[in-house]
């Protein structure tokens, strides 16, 4: 079998290493391109030094607000949110500050139940994301009472090309692993030349992401947790290759 993985998955090195080991292949194929936003205004620069939480949507929420580091390491008594163990990895690179993200199906709507167990209402909070990012917990949070403010880090662009046809293999399965709405908007359009002559699986973290999209033309689609381990992703894969 060949995974291919079409963004900037954690466990890639860590998959690709069990695959030399186990006798299948693990290629990244990046979909799209990553672009910071370097325009943060004056208002977000002061807020978040005495806002009371600070929300990180993603591990590239991170990694792409150099811009706010300064300003967010100044407030020590903000709490921090994010949605995964990836994320808080990246976080404490760069603050003190006290991190919390559910334990396990990390998720927006898991994250919002976590803020809201520990009785946030009417606090206020900074969400920090990239450009057409999810707004679910901006909405949930403000029809909570809580003050929001959202800023935009960095944009996703999709590539004209990311995945040729010669990358895939026609005598075994390829396991697609894709990660956000975008990058599956480009891939179902990618495929579609040359969609017959392959076994394409389609393996993505959540039923959410294929929402509105016509995912017919891949031979099976299966949802694997975005906390899973490089381990739990090549066991599920291998067991399905197996039994099909």
């Amino acid at each position: 079998m060949k995974i291919i993985v079409t963004s900037d998955l954690t466990i890639f090195k860590e998959l690709r290493t069990l695959g030399v080991k186990r006798g299948f292949v693990v290629e990244k194929h990046l979909a799209l391109n990553i672009k910071g936003n370097k325009n943060i205004s004056k208002d977000v620069l002061e807020y978040i030094k005495t806002v009371n939480n600070i929300i990180f949507q993603s591990k590239n929420a991170v990694k792409y607000s150099e811009r706010l580091h300064q300003e967010i390491q100044k407030n020590k008594k903000a709490t921090m949110y994010c949605l995964g163990q990836y994320t808080k990895t990246e976080l404490k690179k760069y603050f003190d500050n006290k991190i919390n993200h559910p334990f396990s199906k990390y998720s927006s709507e898991n994250l919002l139940k976590l803020i809201i167990k520990e009785n946030k209402n009417k606090e206020s909070f900074m969400i920090i994301k990239g450009e057409g990012g999810r707004d679910y917990l901006e909405r949930n949070l403000i029809d909570k009472g809580c003050n929001v403010k959202t800023v935009n880090t960095y944009e996703r662009i999709a590539k004209d090309t990311f995945l040729e046809e010669k990358v895939l293999n026609a005598d075994s399965k390829n396991y697609i692993v894709v990660s956000s709405k975008l990058a599956l908007q480009e891939l179902i359009k990618t495929i579609m030349n040359f969609k017959k002559k392959y076994p394409l699986i389609l393996v993505i973290p959540n039923n959410r992401l294929v929402d509105g999209l016509n995912t017919k033309d891949f031979t099976d689609v299966l949802i694997i947790c975005n906390s899973s381990s490089a381990n739990d992703y090549a066991k599920i894969l291998e067991q399905y290759d197996e039994e099909k």
